[in-house]
């Protein structure tokens, strides 16, 4: 498929690097700035409503610096890429925009993304680079890396536990009995329908997607024993929580 516009995925985060990856996309016209009716080279940043400010913040340098005019689309992720399909043929999609990692692969095989050239590449490791890259294409800057944590309450709990144990004990404690349901308790609270949030607990007792770092997909090891026992671990909490959770 050829591509006859511009498009630029970055994923999770987007940030100073997202527009200087907009600016080296290099090679063909396809990937680099279109003029403005100005005359001067321009390109449309797309992000969030929460990341506007600065992204507004940075862009007076980057546009010093490269000559070219940024214009700051607010919309949400999801929106963007929802329309990916019916915009960026018409022109209207942005040229640098938000995504996970995980929407490379599909995008890029659809031609929706513009393979782009990593000026700062040394500073990923090759985890990083290959989260996004598809058949030896680079389509997108890693931003950041994201991991889960644990809040609480200071005001109740002197230090935050450490172990899964640690935290069966607090379920035990009756000051966090909830109490519309006997017999259980909010001490602890986790999404674990979420497969985002659930996988930590089926990866530490042995689980996986896909076999060999996650390149085999002949592998599949989400029936085995080891993802198995995190969801009999998962269920084991369900059964201590309020209904709903």
């Amino acid at each position: 498929m050829k591509i006859n516009f511009k498009k630029v995925a970055l994923s999770a985060l987007a940030g100073a690097s997202a527009l200087s990856l907009a600016a080296c996309g290099g090679g063909s016209s396809s990937k680099s700035a279109e003029p403005a009716s100005d005359g001067d080279k321009s390109l449309v940043v797309s992000v969030d409503t929460g990341y506007v400010d600065y992204i507004n913040s940075i862009k007076g340098k980057f546009e010093e610096e490269n000559g070219v005019k940024i214009t700051v689309k607010e919309e949400g992720m999801i929106d963007t890429l929802d329309k990916l399909a019916t915009d960026g043929p018409t022109g209207a999609a942005p040229d640098v925009f938000v995504a996970p990692y995980d929407r490379v692969g599909g995008l890029g095989n659809e031609g929706q993304l513009a393979e782009v050239t990593l000026g700062n590449k040394a500073d990923y490791d090759e985890t990083a680079q290959n989260l996004v890259t598809l058949n030896g294409k680079i389509y997108g800057a890693p931003a950041v890396v994201e991991s889960l944590i644990l809040y609480y309450n200071k005001d109740l709990i002197k230090e935050a536990p450490k172990t899964f144990a640690e935290l069966e004990e607090l379920q035990k404690d009756a000051k966090y009995a909830f109490a519309s349901e006997n017999g259980k308790s909010v001490a602890f609270l986790a999404n674990w329908t979420n497969f985002y949030y659930a996988y930590g607990l089926i990866a530490g007792h042995g689980g996986y997607v896909f076999g060999d770092h996650g390149t085999d997909p002949s592998d599949i090891g989400l029936d085995n024993a080891g993802t198995v026992e995190g969801l009999e671990y998962a269920k084991k909490w369900y059964a201590m929580w309020p209904q709903g959770m």
